[in-house]
């Protein structure tokens, strides 16, 4: 299947969509720009492409955008917040609409927006989302469910050169064979309309969802004896007889951990809670003194948890804040840690920043945070008991 290609829209189009204002944009007009109906095409495609001169519309320099993007900006974000944020001009799936998020909570936390342009946000990214899906999203259809003719002829050759190891529940083979089919499906099928489902990355997974549907269920562990089944069919193949009990057990195991799951989960908030409930911080800008340090090196993804800490420069303190963190990337670092906090309560400088600007004195009752992330895990595990792989260096773990 061929990629859909965009057009770049005419200048009268494009001065079309430069005189909409906010209050213009409701469901209606969102329908006439890019909803499919009897009578009537769309105006546009959401990612028909044009050009905004340098200033034209809250961007700083000239550059190419979409539609989509553009109408996107012009009613979730409006004048109010465009203003203080620019254009964004970015694909607003999970990835996009993240980053936008952190930026928002960046400029909620140092004043810059108030909590009303906070709440006015997600309203209108949550309208602007529900009320276009019906006729902006994809449906899952035939094309993307039926396994492509040359994952299916590869898996027959990969069944056959791995049959011993796949016989014998080796998970490394069936991983190996996973990566494989899962990356030669992503291929072939990347220009079917359905493909947004999942490179948006807002709902479903290849590694879950099209990998069990559509090219193999893979490794299933036994809850009796802890063997390995080893399953080369899809759902959309059916399940063979012998592998009935296998299936059989994924079952049970997604009902342990939605029902044991979410017991083991209360009950570590419980102890939690009980044993850090005392923990409190001390007087803004105290510092205990400590000479000890956490050394880690900062990572692109530790950023978010790394802002407003101190870090150890010489013998200064410096606060990381979002505008110097990514500075420090790729460096190896000496936090001020709670760790080796020396006071009756946790300082400033060991603990960091960020909860005295949210008004938390009571840092303890966070803990509780540690409770939940183990009760959702158990909640996910009812949806996605693949087995994965994880690779380990174990030079990371050892001084």
């Amino acid at each position: 299947m061929a990629k859909e290609v965009a057009r770049q829209i005419t200048p009268k189009e494009k001065e079309y969509l430069l005189s909409l204002t906010e209050k213009d944009i409701d469901l209606n007009l969102l329908k006439d720009l890019f909803a499919y109906r009897k009578d009537q095409n769309p105006k546009f495609q959401p990612f028909d492409e044009f050009t905004l001169n340098e200033k034209e519309f809250y961007n700083k320099v000239k550059e190419e955008t979409t539609v989509g993007r553009f109408i996107f900006n012009k009613y979730a974000l409006g004048e109010n917040l465009l203003k203080k944020l620019g254009y964004q001009n970015k694909t607003m799936g999970k990835g996009g609409i993240g980053d936008l998020d952190d930026l928002m909570s960046k400029y909620l936390l140092t004043e810059v927006i108030t909590s009303e342009d906070m709440a006015e946000y997600i309203d209108r990214v949550q309208y602007f989302g529900f009320a276009t899906a019906k006729f902006m999203n994809a449906a899952l259809t035939i094309d993307l469910l039926i396994p492509p003719e040359n994952v299916e002829k590869r898996k027959a050759e990969l069944s056959k050169e791995l049959s011993k190891e796949l016989e014998a529940g080796n998970v490394l083979a069936a991983d190996k064979m996973e990566k494989e089919l899962l990356g030669l499906a992503k291929e072939t099928v990347k220009y079917i309309p359905d493909q947004q489902i999942y490179d948006s990355g807002c709902r479903g997974s290849y590694g879950n969802n099209y990998k069990n549907s559509t090219v193999m269920r893979g490794a299933i562990r036994h809850l009796s004896d802890d063997k390995i089944t080893i399953s080369t069919k899809s759902l959309v193949e059916g399940i063979p007889q012998e592998e009935f009990a296998a299936y059989a057990d994924l079952i049970t195991q997604a009902s342990y951990n939605r029902a044991i799951g979410t017991r083991e989960g209360g009950y570590e908030g419980k102890k939690l809670m009980a044993a850090f409930q005392g923990c409190q911080l001390d007087e803004p800008g105290s510092d205990c003194g400590s000479k000890g340090y956490l050394e880690l090196t900062l990572t692109k993804d530790l950023t978010k948890f790394f802002q407003y800490r101190y870090i150890i420069e010489g013998n200064k303190l410096k606060l990381l804040t979002p505008e110097n963190i990514k500075d420090y990337i790729g460096k190896t670092v000496k936090f001020r840690s709670p760790l080796y906090c020396k006071g009756d309560k946790y300082c400033s400088k060991c603990f960091g920043e960020l909860y005295y600007m949210l008004g938390i004195e009571n840092v303890g009752i966070l803990t509780n945070r540690i409770a939940s992330r183990i009760l959702n895990i158990s909640l996910k595990a009812f949806h996605d008991l693949t087995l994965k792989i994880v690779e380990i260096d174990i030079d990371n773990y050892i001084d």
